[in-house]
């Protein structure tokens, strides 16, 4: 099927926990990302930097007030300022294992796309928490 580049991807989780995250901080169930594959990415846990597969949020298609809440989210967890953290939001790595992709396609990009195609990603070590 030829897109012309106008395919959308998003994921959501089967873990409980990380719904209600989502739901509290972004109002929803399914995060845009920025590819429909995850990628490998450094993360600083709370002892030293690691390796996770994970994909980019794509912050930009976030209403602004999920923007803003994740931003103090981030801010909180980090220690880092809230101005500091709204620059880090858009491309924020989300953690692969347990997430199902869709990908919706439209062949207008004006509309928002409901066609979904999913793929279930899992079993990439224990990492389940956004």
């Amino acid at each position: 099927m030829d897109t012309n580049g106008r395919s959308t991807a998003f994921i959501t989780t089967g873990d409980a926990q990380r719904r209600a995250l989502w739901l509290r901080l972004f109002g929803e169930e399914w995060l845009p990302v920025k590819a429909a594959r995850p990628r490998w990415q450094a993360v600083r846990g709370e002892l030293n930097e690691t390796e996770i597969l994970a994909f980019d949020l794509d912050a930009a298609r976030l209403h602004p007030g999920a923007r803003e809440r994740f931003a103090h989210y981030v801010a909180q967890k980090t220690g880092i300022s809230y101005t500091a953290a709204m620059h880090q939001v858009d491309g924020w790595p989300l953690k692969a294992a347990g997430c199902t992709v869709e990908t919706a396609v439209s062949s207008n990009p004006m509309i928002r796309p409901f066609v979904f195609a999913r793929e279930q990603l899992g079993g990439v070590g224990a990492y389940a928490a956004a």
